[in-house]
């Protein structure tokens, strides 16, 4: 097969794994959409190999990177840590290799860098649940520094990000016995005006269980009645968040 065909071909099965494969509006859990992912996982697999083969001649292709991040967190929410690793790693060499050659065409330097937080992100989630908190605590001030350094001027989804990376580090944290310096970014976060959305259930979840690792138990208590409301309210009483 010609090079040009090659890259059409390659192309064209991208273009098809992208829109088949469940997308996170909103960095959402992909859990509802298991079955499709199991189906359609292997092929992403296979592509992501076959770019391997024959990198060179594709380029860096920013798409394979964006389908590759949903299907590593796939991996990651199904336990398959070594599998989120290995791909979200080989998504992370596209992005940076693209950046560092200003070869992205379609796509700008500010959502190849917003790219490279999700794959990150996947990356710590998998060290984290893998029994690594260091590691994942390094990943998560890496991902908030990538993202402070990306923001636009005067755009709360990128404040909200921010403080999504801020919430994870604080979870790492906690993991880490450092639960004082835990309590103070999530003190901050619940204070904000931005954050009156699906995201403040997440944080009083957390807040509550950083208390009692302080063991302020009557205070942790207050704030799981609070997320358990926000969770009913936002979410449901047959959600994922109320079994949380």
């Amino acid at each position: 097969m010609d090079a040009d065909k090659k890259i059409e071909t390659f192309n064209r099965l991208l273009f098809i794994l992208n829109a088949a494969f469940p997308h996170q509006p909103d960095g959402q859990p992909l859990v509802g959409a298991w079955k499709p992912c199991e189906e359609l996982s292997s092929q992403v697999v296979a592509l992501l190999d076959t770019f391997a083969w024959y990198g060179d001649e594709l380029g860096c292709p920013i798409l394979l990177g964006e389908v590759v991040s949903r299907c590593a967190w796939y991996f990651m929410e199904k336990g398959q840590y070594r599998f989120a690793l290995d791909c979200s790693q080989k998504a992370l060499k596209i992005c940076d290799k693209a950046l560092r050659t200003g070869v992205h065409p379609g796509y700008s330097a500010w959502f190849v860098r917003d790219l490279l937080s999700y794959l990150y992100n996947v990356q710590a989630s998998a060290e984290f649940e893998m029994g690594s908190p260091d590691s994942s605590l390094a990943l998560h001030v890496k991902i908030r520094d990538i993202r402070k350094a990306n923001k636009r001027l005067g755009n709360p989804d990128d404040e909200t990000w921010i403080a999504a990376a801020n919430g994870n580090i604080a979870v790492s944290l906690m993991a880490e016995n450092r639960a004082n310096e835990a309590f103070c970014i999530l003190t901050d976060l619940l204070e904000r005006d931005d954050l009156a959305s699906n995201r403040d259930f997440y944080y009083l979840n957390n807040t509550s269980l950083c208390l009692r690792l302080l063991g302020r138990f009557d205070e942790a208590l207050q704030f799981c009645e609070r997320a358990t409301a926000a969770a009913r309210e936002l979410h449901g009483d047959e959600s994922i968040a109320m079994a949380l």
